[in-house]
């Protein structure tokens, strides 16, 4: 998601939005799975497996450099606080709408609760990228060597079932690697955008926040609305 820049990086935007375009692919096609339109076998083990690890891995390796761009200098805590706020809120509301809805599958810890509080524990990495790669490194490390039976938290138990659960531990890693690569200035870097294509995903890029919100009530109500005029031509 992306927090409050006032000097715009087109490549940041760029990497964000085809997080966003990914996200919506994904999320059809979970939504054709749920609605029956497809199997579980209509796409392989390894989409349903890695393609939104890699969604999540992208839009949290964000948040990390939005954070240092907006922050590296000097700790914004209005601006900060005001984002913090929004995100905190939607992903309360989101908990509150996916019980009400979808009781079995709510969402307790999912990618905006991560957003919020990854940047929370960010505050004390945001000037210090070194140390950002190497928490990062540890982390990978633990997760993926050192104890192999993917202990997560908070914990898997935790939200069993749920339709989003993206732990803090090990996925503040891509947060703080996020950190690392804005501090090596790779996100100066300058890209030419003449194409529309490229113009509309880092438009997507810049509203990723609002698409994340409504997207799903969009697709999934579209869809389901589809699906009750197929019952009732049969």
């Amino acid at each position: 998601m992306e927090l409050t820049i006032k000097k715009r990086f087109p490549l940041l935007d760029l990497i964000r939005g085809i997080a966003v375009i990914f996200m919506i692919i994904f999320h059809s096609t979970f939504d054709l799975k749920m609605l029956k339109f497809i199997s579980h076998s209509s796409l392989s083990e390894s989409y349903w497996f890695y393609f939104p690890r890699l969604i999540v891995c992208m839009f949290l390796f964000c948040v990390g450099a939005s954070l240092s761009i907006t922050h590296k200098n000097k700790f914004k805590l209005a601006a900060f606080s005001k984002r913090l706020l929004l995100i905190g809120f939607w992903a309360i509301i989101i908990s509150i709408a996916t019980y009400i809805l979808f009781p079995k599958y709510w969402i307790k810890f999912g990618m905006l609760h991560i957003v919020a509080t990854s940047s929370l524990l960010s505050i004390p990495f945001i000037k210090r990228p070194f140390i950002s790669l190497f928490v990062s490194i540890i982390i990978l490390l633990l997760f993926f060597i050192i104890i192999p039976n993917k202990i997560t938290f908070p914990p898997e138990e935790w939200a069993p079932n749920s339709f989003d659960y993206i732990p803090i531990y090990p996925w503040f890693s891509a947060v703080l690697l996020g950190i690392f690569w804005e501090h090596l200035g790779f996100f100066k870097i300058k890209i030419s955008v003449h194409s529309r294509k490229l113009k509309f995903i880092q438009f997507l890029g810049r509203h990723s926040l609002l698409i994340y919100i409504l997207h799903q009530p969009f697709l999934y109500g579209t869809l389901y609305a589809a699906l009750y005029i197929l019952t009732l031509i049969k």
